[in-house]
């Protein structure tokens, strides 16, 4: 039962990153799969952490957006985190 509350929490955060921008379509598959195991293997502390962080470095990245645009050219992702952003900073903690 732990792990279908898990599924649920996540899937909200997920949602809600999607329609922020903070996550491309990829990057939302990424994080339902790290973030169903971190908090439902972990429980509600490591979610809690796992969550702290994903808000903080998202709202890192859109920090002075208008201001990173100039250097963003340059760079192909932006501020939106794909499959493999997410499995490199999450992989591991799942």
């Amino acid at each position: 039962m732990h792990i279908v509350y898990a599924i649920g929490v996540t899937a909200v955060v997920v949602g809600l990153a999607l329609w922020r921008g903070s996550l491309s379509y990829s990057g939302a598959f990424g994080a339902m799969i790290v973030g169903t195991l971190i908090f439902g293997l972990g429980g509600p502390k490591w979610g809690l952490i796992l969550g702290l962080f994903f808000v903080t470095s998202s709202l890192l990245s859109h920090y002075k957006e208008e201001h990173k645009q100039v250097v963003a050219e340059k760079f192909e992702k932006g501020s939106q985190r794909d499959f493999l952003q997410v499995m490199a900073n999450g992989g591991i903690a799942a």
